[in-house]
């Protein structure tokens, strides 16, 4: 005897509820105005996976592509607002971005932060290289418009 299943009749009144992003620029949107400003040619490489629930990097670690025409420079950019020596990590244990780096590419970390609620944000950038890795503070604040 097959069981008995009982469907119940969707609520148009009832809404799924949806998070809700937070006032502001995001860090990568933040990047890409500076890069672009800077002269830069600025691609999106992450893309949204509704079936992982989660956003997807180029090769597991590019979030944008930087393209310096002028200088013939290709640019792996990470965007973080934290967690930087787990970037770190992760990226140098990644087959791919050692194979962009003997491509000729460079690997960048944006790792950005809020000076304070309100006040304007800063930027480090972290090179990624194959023997070492440098820190530059940006020394220009970007101001938080909502």
């Amino acid at each position: 005897m097959a069981p008995e299943f009982q469907l119940e009749a969707l609520d148009p009144a009832a809404k799924k509820k949806r998070l809700k992003a937070k006032p502001g620029k995001r860090a990568k949107q933040r990047s890409m105005e500076l890069l672009r400003k800077e002269g830069y040619v600025v691609g999106n490489a992450e893309y949204w996976s509704a079936f992982a629930g989660k956003a997807i990097d180029l090769f597991g670690f590019i979030d944008l592509v930087a393209l310096d025409v002028e200088n013939k420079k290709i640019i792996a950019v990470q965007v973080t607002k934290g967690h930087v020596s787990e970037h770190i990590t992760k990226i140098r244990s990644i087959k791919a971005a050692s194979a962009w780096l003997e491509c000729g590419g460079e690997i960048v970390i944006h790792h950005w932060w809020e000076v304070g609620p309100g006040k304007p944000w800063s930027m480090e950038v972290i090179s990624i290289t194959a023997d070492s890795d440098t820190h530059e503070v940006e020394p220009d604040f970007f101001e938080v418009k909502q």
